[in-house]
């Protein structure tokens, strides 16, 4: 019998296609999983990781493009910016004050760790996702979002959507559930391939954005409605 996770992601595959997450350079990248290509690219990512959050990825878009029209979104130049002026700069994003601080503070950490991004994001997993959590405004989905799309390492990312989905469909009993639990569940049961890890968190995010989180949710057209777990 297959797995009721894997029921999930083919159905939601074949709805929506290849999502090309995550976005680099205002664009999507179906079926091409060399993105990110270079330490600019994974720098871009963990910034859109750490600004996305409590916010709409189309706000984050504007920020991103903001900080490479002032030709700032350098480890180097986001070193040295002014706080002030770094949260102006991210105003469209919410939280901008906090966000600054957030990103001053993942800055510090690249720099004080005396090696380049790249190194810091091919550290075995877990070790880096420690490291990761001690970076203050860095959370477990913010961590996990970096070491999944800048690091291309395993590693599923759990939000919202991925809760109000799974209790929806008996996954799991409810959505306070313990977010590693979440997690070490469904790495348990979908197949240890990057794509697979990449595309079903992606699909996921775009299930729950068009049928899950409306004002009202719309199971009836929903690509998983009626499958039977």
């Amino acid at each position: 019998m297959e797995n009721k996770f894997n029921i999930i992601y083919r159905k939601l595959y074949k709805y929506f296609g290849p999502r090309g997450w995550w976005p680099v350079n205002g664009k999507y990248h179906p079926l091409d999983y060399e993105i990110p290509r270079n330490e600019s690219q994974r720098l871009e990512i963990c910034i859109g990781a750490i600004l996305t959050q409590n916010t709409a990825w189309k706000n984050v878009d504007k920020v991103l493009s903001n900080l490479k029209r002032a030709r700032v979104l350098t480890i180097d130049k986001l070193q040295k910016i002014e706080l002030s002026e770094l949260a102006q700069l991210i105003r469209p994003a919410g939280y901008f004050n906090e966000k600054a601080k957030k990103i001053k503070f993942f800055i510090e950490f690249v720099v004080n760790t005396a090696t380049t991004l790249d190194k810091i994001l091919s550290k075995e997993k877990n070790a880096l996702r420690r490291e990761l959590l001690n970076i203050w405004g860095i959370g477990k989905e913010t961590a996990d979002s970096i070491i999944l799309y800048a690091g291309k390492q395993n590693i599923f990312v759990i939000d919202s959507y991925t809760k109000r989905i799974f209790v929806r469909h008996k996954l799991i009993n409810h959505e306070n559930l313990e977010y590693d639990i979440i997690r070490k569940l469904i790495e348990k049961n979908i197949e240890d391939k990057y794509q697979v890890y990449n595309e079903f968190h992606a699909l996921i995010v775009e299930c729950g954005k068009n049928f899950c989180f409306r004002k009202e949710c719309l199971c009836e057209h929903c690509p998983l409605s009626g499958v039977i777990l």
